[in-house]
C-alpha cells in the first residue's frame, strides 16, 4: 500500500532484519560517546586558552620593549631633555647640540681654582672668559613670544633690522656670582680701593646690586634643585683626633657649558645697535 511504502527508507535505515530496533540503539551510543568526549574538552580548555593568552600577551610586552628600545636609540635625548626642561624656546636650542657630559666636581678646600684665588688681574681675567661680560644677543621679533620675551621688551630699531635685546640666563648668573665674590671680605678692599667691578658703583647700588644677585643664584640653585647626594671620608691629621669630612667632589650630569659659552660670543650684537621705544611698549614709572 502506498502508505506502507512511504515507511520503508526508515525501517531499512533504522531496524534491522528480525524487524528489531537494535540497530538503532547501536547508531545512539557512539553520538552519545562523541557528545561526552566533546564536554570534557571543552571542560579542559579554559585553562589551556589562558596559557596561550598569556603567552601571547608576553611575546606582546617584549615586542613593545625592543620597539621603544629601537625607538629611543633613535632620538637625541640630549636635545629632548634640554627642551623639557626649559620653559621657554632659545637661539642656542637650534644653534648647537646642547648635550650632557659627567663633570667631576672640585670641591677641594685646599686645592683652589683659578676663581676662587684672591682678586687680581688673573682671577679677573679668568672670570671674563666665563663670558660675564659679553654683549647682548638679538633674537627676531617674530620668535619674541616663543622665547617669553614681553612684547613691551626693549627692541632693535626696525631701520636696523629690530629685534629683541637679550642675555643668555648662564652668563648673568656667573655675571652675579662674580659680583658677590668682588664683594667679599678678602677681596673687597681690591675693588673698592680702585673703584673697580661692582665697586664702580655708590655703595647703596652696590648693595641693591649684590642682594639682587645674592637671590637669583638662590632660586636657581633651588630650580635646578640637584638630588644628588655625597658621602663622607675618615680624616686624622698629624695630631688630631679623627674626623669626618664631607666628598664634595662628586660627578655631575652637566650640559656642555664651552659650547654655550662659544655661541654666545659668537653672537653677540654688533656695535651700533640702537635701541627704540616702540608705540605700544609699556614704559614703567620705577625699577620693579
Amino acid at each position: 500500500m502506498p502508505s506502507n511504502a512511504a515507511h520503508v527508507p526508515f525501517q531499512e535505515r533504522d531496524v534491522s532484519d528480525d524487524g528489531s530496533d537494535d540497530g538503532l540503539d547501536n547508531e545512539q551510543e557512539p553520538m552519545i560517546e562523541k557528545g561526552n568526549t566533546r564536554s570534557r574538552r571543552l571542560r579542559g580548555n579554559p585553562r589551556t586558552a589562558i596559557a596561550i593568552l598569556g603567552l601571547l600577551l608576553l611575546a606582546s610586552f617584549a615586542g613593545n620593549v625592543v620597539l621603544l628600545w629601537r625607538f629611543l636609540q633613535d632620538q637625541d635625548l640630549d636635545a629632548i631633555s634640554v627642551k623639557h626642561t626649559s620653559e621657554y624656546w632659545s637661539p642656542i636650542m637650534d644653534g648647537i647640540k646642547i648635550r650632557y657630559e659627567s663633570v667631576r666636581f672640585n670641591g677641594s678646600f685646599i686645592h683652589k681654582s683659578i676663581y676662587q684665588q684672591s682678586a687680581g688681574p688673573e682671577v679677573d681675567e679668568a672670570w671674563s672668559g666665563l663670558g660675564i661680560d659679553f654683549r647682548t644677543t638679538v633674537v627676531p621679533e617674530d620668535r619674541g613670544l616663543e622665547a617669553g620675551m614681553d612684547p613691551s621688551a626693549v627692541k632693535v630699531q626696525k631701520s636696523q633690522g629690530g629685534g629683541y635685546l637679550t642675555n643668555v640666563e648662564v652668563l648673568h648668573h656667573l655675571h652675579c656670582l662674580n659680583m658677590i665674590r668682588q664683594t667679599l671680605p678678602w677681596n673687597v678692599d681690591y675693588y673698592r680701593d680702585r673703584s673697580a667691578g661692582v665697586y664702580e658703583n655708590s655703595e647703596p647700588i652696590v648693595q641693591l646690586h649684590v642682594d639682587h644677585c645674592l637671590d637669583i643664584i638662590r632660586q636657581q640653585l633651588q630650580c635646578s634643585s640637584d638630588v644628588g647626594l655625597f658621602g663622607q671620608r675618615w680624616i686624622q691629621r698629624k695630631g688630631k683626633d679623627m674626623n669626618v669630612f664631607p666628598i664634595f667632589d662628586t660627578v655631575h650630569k652637566c650640559r656642555n657649558f664651552n659650547d654655550i659659552l662659544t655661541w654666545a660670543k659668537d653672537h653677540q650684537a654688533p656695535d651700533g645697535l640702537v635701541a627704540e621705544v616702540r608705540e605700544d611698549d609699556v614704559i614703567l614709572d620705577a625699577y620693579p
